[in-house]
């Protein structure tokens, strides 16, 4: 930015200051996008990736207590960011001051400088949140329809009116409430092992160490042996009654 002259006569010290300045507009225009892009994901009812809740409990109420958690949490979000940019502006404004001994044509070609970083940092910024904000969009739209089409609340009347949907049976025999409740996991369904089928991973072992040399197998071994040993079975995924209705 200044000429090698220039330099020599203000010194590195007020150099970096420049550079220093530089960097924290950049990062207040980042900020400032950051700001509009959350105000933006909270407008739409949109909870940003990195705010996202994962729950396994599969209710409404719960379902609830997420969306409300993630809306507090982008609230959170600006509040804090909004901070970030008063503490940025302190500090640019105490980074301008060092610049004081700069003549008016070099401070305010400096100031020309800043406002350009500053302007070409926001636009970049805001052109990947743009991008970003749509394709949050569009999954949120999904989700939401996919919420309609999918598998309901799985309690109490919701699920209730779901088996009755999905479960017809056409036989002379009664289905009990597990038997129903396993019949409405649908036939895409896995249930977890009881057990690990050591001998099917041994069998899968042999036929690949069969191609290998003879050291690489038998390290291959070990180290199959020792996971088989320290494996345990999955927690299990339908409950005690639904595993005797299976049976």
């Amino acid at each position: 930015m200044f000429s090698e002259e220039k330099k020599s006569r203000y010194g590195q010290h007020t150099v970096k200051s420049i550079r220093d300045l530089e960097n924290t507009v950049k990062k207040i225009a980042r900020y400032q996008q950051h700001l509009t892009f959350t105000h933006r994901c909270k407008d739409n009812g949109i909870t940003p990736s990195s705010l996202r809740i994962s729950c396994p409990i599969n209710t409404e109420k719960a379902r609830n207590i997420i969306r409300k958690a993630e809306k507090d949490l982008v609230g959170e979000r600006i509040r804090v960011v909004k901070n970030k940019i008063n503490v940025l502006e302190r500090k640019s404004e105490l980074q301008k001051q060092k610049l004081e001994t700069l003549n008016t044509d070099d401070r305010r070609h400096v100031d020309l400088h800043i406002v350009n970083k500053r302007e070409s940092e926001g636009t970049k910024t805001k052109q990947r949140h743009k991008v970003k904000l749509e394709r949050l969009k569009v999954k949120h739209e999904t989700k939401q329809k996919s919420n309609k089409l999918t598998e309901p609340d799985l309690s109490g009347t919701q699920l209730k009116k779901w088996r009755e949907k999905w479960v017809k049976n056409i036989s002379n025999r009664v289905l009990s409430e597990p038997q129903q409740k396993l019949l409405a996991r649908g036939l895409n369904f896995a249930v977890s092992v009881d057990k690990i089928p050591h001998e099917e991973y041994i069998v899968a072992c042999e036929s690949v160490c069969s191609k290998l040399p003879t050291e690489d197998a038998k390290s291959l071994r070990t180290e199959i042996a020792g996971m088989l040993k320290s494996a345990k079975p999955p927690k299990s995924n339908i409950s005690k009654q639904e595993r005797v209705a299976l049976n």
